[in-house]
């Protein structure tokens, strides 16, 4: 995954490192920091099927996340 950190408050998914993986699973935390947005395009060429969210999500930026076939929270 990639991501950007807004110092230790919180971290931001920004993209994947392999574009043709199906399934992601987004961490509750990286570096203890944890994760609470996924970017605007952060799966935009990816053929993602299966995505786990963590419950430490406070926002999704839209677009390609919303055309999922399967998300999970927990």
């Amino acid at each position: 995954m990639l991501y950007a950190a807004a110092g230790h408050s919180y971290i931001e998914i920004t993209g994947v490192q392999n574009e043709y993986q199906t399934e992601y699973t987004i961490p509750r935390s990286i570096d203890g920091v944890g994760v609470t947005s996924i970017g605007k395009e952060t799966f935009m060429y990816a053929p993602v099927v299966c995505l786990t969210l963590p419950d430490t999500l406070t926002t999704i930026k839209k677009r390609r996340v919303l055309q999922l076939r399967r998300a999970y929270i927990g």
